[in-house]
């Protein structure tokens, strides 16, 4: 997938910006999330290029276990441990911090990629 949509995003309203608030799980208005988003995204010209520092950000610093004792967003970035739902969780918090949209979908893989292209 390319995009060369500036970033950052602007014009965020209706229906999609649901998509940018906080939530008990994802916690995308605390000050270290914001504040690690911004450092993953200064130097991104496109929205393709945000959503890469982040994804690959959040593969290359969360190590996967199997029971983490909780699943948000903030625990997931302070331990660097979690499951899928952290991984998720992590992701969603820093994309909405940097403004851009984003939900979780569900799904499996049959091949083990966790860098996005």
């Amino acid at each position: 997938m390319e995009s060369t949509a500036q970033f950052p995003l602007n014009g965020i309203s209706g229906n999609d910006a649901v998509f940018l608030k906080p939530t008990q799980m994802v916690q995308s208005d605390n000050e270290e999330i914001m504040a690690l988003s911004r450092r993953l995204t200064g130097n991104a010209r496109t929205t393709h290029d945000a959503v890469n520092a982040i994804l690959n950000w959040v593969a290359d610093n969360v190590k996967y276990t199997y029971n983490p004792p909780q699943y948000d967003a903030i625990h997931t970035m302070k331990t660097g441990k979690g499951n899928c739902q952290n991984f998720a969780h992590l992701s969603m918090a820093l994309l909405r911090a940097a403004g851009i949209p984003s939900r979780i979908v569900g799904g499996i893989s049959l091949k083990r990629q966790w860098k996005v292209p």
